[in-house]
Formats: structure tokens, C-alpha cells, sequence
């Protein structure tokens, strides 16, 4: 697997890479969640802006990202503004979400960008060139809460965000049995072993998929997301229990 280093952190070695989440709808709540995450053991944080009261205002995102990397010195940042299509607090079109995501771009306040899949597709492609211009990794993903598409139909979709130039190749979707759980993990596998060198990342949301979020370094998935307060996402576990899970699997797998 290729390595994509992003500060101090390699993404695509050893275990996954625990990404927390930040969910305030407030300045003040987002800025608290940040203060608090200070004397936790994670990877990156991740600014869930679509839960921001602002969320349109690029002036008040660029001041929170300021703050954050004020608070949060050298953890990587990951922006992302995800749609309600996709599971996200708010609608936005094309033209807006290519303004908000390209202004925080060119500022350079954020280390990895992520650019859903089936947003416009020249809106993508140019973000993704912006992006790579300012040093900036993209991620390009597709969330399903409500299903798990077929092996072949995963895979094309990580395809299609490998030929987008995506750094990082993520899908998460929503099981309905634990067939479906293990259909996303053989369609991860088979990517990581016959298309792309690139580091993928597949969550299988809600309980029912929960292993999905600590077995990635078995399973090739390099990025997992936790919670340490409110969860973005349904399944998501507990930032301790997901490393302690995570370290139990490192440790005898060596």
C-alpha cells in the first residue's frame, strides 16, 4: 500500500488511523470539543463544517479553522462538508459546495479535504487540482445509509475516485446482514489487491458492521473514524475501546 504522509502521520501503515470527529453547531461547542481532545490518543480530527450554525459564511469558517489549528497545533486536519444526501445536517448545490471547499483550499488551513463522489463531477475534478496545488490531500468518498450496493458496484465506485485523482479512496455504507458486512470487505480487498496502491478506507456503518471500524489493518481499510463525545455516524465506538481493540489485533498479527 502506498503511505500518504500528512504531517508526522503515514496513513497506509501499520494500524488505521484514528479520525475523531467534530459535530458543535456552535463556535463555542466546536472550540470546546477541540480544547477536550487535547489529552486523548488519536490520529487527525475531523470538522464535520455542515453541523456548523455557519456553515455558508466562509469568513466565520476561516476563523474557526484558525482556532482549531491554534488548539490542535500539528494534528492533521480533515474538512468536510457532507451533504443530507449523503448523511449530512444540510443541503448545499454544486456551485456552492465548490466555493466553500475552493476558498478553504487556497487558505491552507486544512491537510486533507473531503470531496463526496457524486457532487458535480467538473466541481470535483477542480477541487481536487486546487487541492493538490496547496499540498492538500483529497479524499473522495461515497456514504449509503441505506444499503450496501453490490461487490462489483463497490469497486466502481473506488475506481471512479482513483481515476479522480483522489489520495484516499473512502466508502461507507449501511449493512442489513452480515453478508453485506462481508461483501464491503471483499470488494476492499480485492481493490487494494488488483486496482490501486492508493490507501482505502470502508466502514460498514451501524453495530451490525462495527468490525469493520477496528479490523482495517487485517482488511486493508487505513482510516477508521471514532467517537469521543457525540458520533457523526451510526456504529461508531468509543475512542478507548477502538484503540484498545485496534492495539489487541497490531500486536498478534506480528
Amino acid at each position: 500500500m502506498k503511505v500518504i504522509k500528512i504531517k508526522n502521520l503515514e496513513i497506509g501503515r501499520d494500524k488505521p488511523k484514528v479520525v475523531i470527529p467534530i459535530v458543535g453547531k456552535t463556535k463555542k461547542e466546536i472550540l470546546n470539543e477541540a480544547d477536550k481532545l487535547k489529552l486523548e490518543i488519536f490520529d487527525m480530527i475531523e470538522w464535520r463544517v455542515d453541523y456548523f450554525e455557519h456553515a455558508f459564511e466562509v469568513d466565520k469558517i476561516e476563523e474557526i479553522l484558525i482556532k482549531l489549528r491554534e488548539i490542535l497545533l500539528d494534528v492533521p486536519i480533515l474538512f468536510t462538508f457532507r451533504t443530507k444526501e449523503e448523511g449530512g445536517e444540510k443541503d448545499i448545490d454544486a456551485d456552492r459546495y465548490g466555493i466553500i471547499n475552493e476558498y478553504v483550499l487556497n487558505k491552507k488551513l486544512v491537510d486533507v479535504v473531503d470531496l463526496q463522489l457524486f457532487m458535480n463531477n467538473e466541481v470535483i475534478k477542480k477541487l481536487v487540482q486546487i487541492a493538490h496545488n496547496n499540498n492538500i490531500k483529497a479524499l473522495i468518498s461515497n456514504h449509503d445509509f441505506e444499503k450496501t450496493p453490490p461487490c462489483e458496484e463497490i469497486i466502481s465506485r473506488f475506481k471512479l475516485m482513483d481515476n479522480l485523482n483522489a489520495d484516499i479512496l473512502k466508502i461507507a455504507v449501511m449493512p442489513h446482514n452480515i453478508l453485506d458486512v462481508l461483501q464491503l470487505i471483499k470488494a476492499t480487498v480485492i481493490m487494494k489487491d488488483e486496482y490501486t496502491d492508493k490507501p482505502v478506507v470502508s466502514i460498514s456503518m451501524s453495530q451490525l458492521g462495527m468490525i469493520s471500524r477496528f479490523s482495517g489493518e487485517i482488511f486493508c481499510s487505513a482510516l477508521t473514524f471514532g467517537s469521543a463525545g457525540k458520533s457523526s455516524a451510526p456504529g461508531q465506538i468509543n475512542l478507548e475501546d477502538l484503540n484498545t481493540l485496534m492495539d489487541l489485533i497490531h500486536k498478534n498479527i506480528k
